[in-house]
């Protein structure tokens, strides 16, 4: 989409085909995203900035201009940290992933050095920053956790049906699709 649609679109609006065109153009890319809103608070900033009021007209407006000037700078202070926030661009989560094959099992330590024995047919997965500020981790089919214990950092483990959030224990979670029940077994 070229820069005169764009301005052309933020100033004026547009028909549902030119709207549809946008927002076609705006999903291809974050990239598209994130130069549609700087261009879009670029206008704005123009038009505050084109607002003039004469000094007869002051008399009045004074008082409550200080107050709509606190105001606006608030607003343009919001409106600044959201575009930053929008510009940044988000790393995808990236996993590990662990799978026991059937008629094996798949013992495992994670970085907390929590211990994971995982059964047959059974599929763990967590985060590449596994730890760092939570313990989460996914689970398809039956495994043994031995949760090394930290009670700033609970131990989740999600299933399709329940999550199981500890602090330190031992226990066994069999959550296998196929099945109608999910179990859980305290062992320590």
């Amino acid at each position: 989409m070229k820069d005169r649609q764009i301005d052309q679109y933020i100033q004026k609006g547009g028909d549902k085909q030119s709207q549809d065109r946008l927002y076609k153009w705006l999903r291809k890319s974050p990239k598209n995203t994130r130069y549609y809103s700087l261009k879009k608070a670029q206008y704005v900033v123009e038009a505050l900035q084109k607002v003039s009021v004469s000094k007869t007209d002051m008399r009045h407006v004074v008082p409550r201009y200080k107050k709509f000037k606190q105001t606006l700078v608030g607003a343009l202070a919001v409106a600044c940290v959201i575009l930053l926030w929008v510009s940044v661009p988000k790393e995808p989560v990236s996993y590990v992933e662990f799978q026991a094959g059937i008629g094996h099992r798949h013992h495992l330590i994670l970085p907390d050095s929590s211990s994971v024995i995982l059964n047959a047919g059974s599929r763990l997965r967590y985060p590449k920053d596994f730890g760092v500020e939570t313990r989460n981790v996914q689970l398809v089919g039956e495994a043994v956790f031995d949760v090394y214990h930290d009670p700033n950092k609970p131990f989740t483990v999600s299933t399709n049906e329940l999550k199981v959030q500890v602090l330190g224990t031992r226990f066994n979670l069999r959550a296998y699709p196929k099945d109608k029940t999910v179990e859980t077994t305290l062992i320590h």
